[in-house]
């Protein structure tokens, strides 16, 4: 929720409105923990993490 909250104020929108506009374009704003072990195996065998 920080991001969120980083990336709405850096933009000058409310947090709503930000969430909106995440949503219109089909990204999801909750991310679980499967997905995390996703991104992580996925940043290691691509040798960025």
């Amino acid at each position: 929720m920080l991001l969120i909250n980083f990336a709405s104020i850096s933009r000058y929108i409310s947090q709503f409105r930000f969430q909106q506009i995440l949503s219109e374009r089909g990204i999801n704003i909750h991310y679980d923990l499967e997905e995390l072990q996703e991104d992580i195996q996925h940043l290691t065998a691509k040798g960025w993490l």
